[in-house]
């Protein structure tokens, strides 16, 4: 997820100079020559990238030979790796900071990447009869912000209702997923921080978008993400949770996703297990409450493995599966 996010980023910055050195600028206007060094010499300049240690690691996988110069590299924890990350980063900024293209580079993309064509919304949800939904992507933030605004999706009278950046001026705390509850009055969102994507469900009112009812930890995971379905009657709902720490291994707390229940107004230690204790190692599960009849169906995916199972359970309790 880092890798992607880390070319998201980059990528725009290095089309632009790539169209420079083509003889173009980002809007694709012929660029006027000038009398300083070209890019290529400019890099040359520096000094020598900083050397890497080669440690040669050898596995055999199906009879085959394979050598690993740079597997001492994948341990975070180890400070020669962070010292090498260090001078790596150096270097790389020197270089970039070197390029005589690189302030008009990055005054063009702060134009369009600030501009109001780069606001984008996704993930609408309705609620109650007149309440819409969105999780709006602002350039100017670093987090998406979650907004509400009228049923005819008019941005002009959208308000904000939950912003990250400002529960985490660091910017390192985003927004998982959410739901309403079905008359809109309350909301359930999954954060998480630091890009874990190990996401916690918060409760807010609204439209106060004050906080209520008690965290739950642990409903996402970047393995198979989670979900949550209200309760018909807004009194509870059913969220999927991932094992906590002493519950299973460590290397399986990412995995082995349930459903629980929740009941608002309780603790976290009296939500109940309602199904999962012999779902698959990599369990996506998504939840859907049919409002009317309060059935729960729920969708498992089995990994990547192309097979899915349904289980619906009754008003009563009982269940029934599709497979």
């Amino acid at each position: 997820m880092l890798k992607h996010t880390l070319i998201q980023r980059c990528a725009p910055l290095l089309a632009g100079v790539l169209l420079i050195a083509c003889g173009k600028s980002p809007d694709g206007t012929a660029v006027v020559a000038t009398d300083e060094k070209p890019a290529s010499e400019a890099a040359r300049s520096l000094v020598a990238a900083p050397a890497t240690r080669i440690e040669a690691v050898e596995d055999v996988y199906h009879g085959q030979n394979v050598i690993d110069p740079y597997r001492w590299l994948e341990d975070w924890d180890d400070p020669e790796v962070q010292a090498w990350s260090d001078e790596q980063n150096a270097y790389a900024r020197a270089a970039l900071a070197s390029l005589p293209e690189r302030p008009a580079v990055q005054a063009r993309l702060r134009e369009i990447l600030t501009s109001a064509q780069g606001v984008t919304y996704s993930s609408l949800r309705l609620a109650g009869k007149d309440t819409l939904f969105a999780i709006k992507r602002a350039p100017e933030k670093q987090q998406s912000i979650l907004v509400a605004m009228g049923a005819d999706a008019d941005p002009a009278s959208e308000r904000v209702v939950i912003d990250p950046n400002q529960i985490d001026p660091s910017g390192g705390t985003s927004i998982d997923w959410y739901q309403p509850s079905h008359e809109g009055s309350l909301l359930a969102v999954s954060m998480s921080a630091g890009g874990s994507e190990i996401g916690n469900i918060h409760i807010y009112k609204i439209p106060s978008g004050e906080k209520t009812d008690i965290v739950i930890e642990r409903v996402n995971q970047g393995t198979a993400g989670g979900d949550l379905a209200w309760l018909p009657d807004d009194s509870g709902f059913y969220y999927t949770r991932y094992p906590r720490p002493g519950e299973r291994p460590d290397a399986d707390l990412s995995f082995y996703q349930q459903v629980w229940q929740h009941t608002l107004g309780t603790p976290a230690e009296d939500d109940e297990l309602i199904l999962g204790e012999d779902f698959p190692r990599i369990a996506a599960i998504r939840l859907i409450v049919d409002p009317i009849s309060g059935r729960l169906l729920v969708w498992l995916q089995n990994g990547d493995s192309g097979r899915f199972a349904m289980y619906l359970r009754q008003p009563g309790g009982e269940w029934d599966q599709f497979s």
